[in-house]
């Protein structure tokens, strides 16, 4: 996915993955896929880096592909954090000049 020919990251959820943070077109990364946090490419702080792992733990624990989501609280905390994910994480980055994009 591009947005505007710039850089992109995405933020979305994926079973199995450690974060939801994927970079994609990212030339001084050189690759396409999750991004690595342990090197932290996108020089996110601490506290942001800790709200996405939260964010991408209640959907591996929460959600099933057949059945949904298991509890109301648990989607509902996915929807209003992914907004306020998204905000932050623009924020965050504004200064690499990366389009920043979510999956639904």
């Amino acid at each position: 996915m591009r947005a505007s020919g710039r850089p992109t990251v995405s933020l979305f959820v994926e079973y199995g993955s450690d974060f939801p943070d994927w970079l994609f077109v990212y030339p001084f990364v050189g690759r396409r896929g999750p991004m690595n946090v342990a090197t932290n490419e996108l020089q996110l702080s601490g506290g942001l880096i800790q709200r996405l792992h939260r964010f991408q733990r209640n959907f591996d624990e929460n959600y099933d592909a057949v059945t949904g989501w298991r509890a109301t609280a648990a989607e509902s905390f996915h929807h209003d954090e992914a907004s306020a994910l998204l905000a932050t994480l623009r924020d965050e980055v504004k200064h690499l000049d990366v389009a920043v994009t979510a999956e639904p």
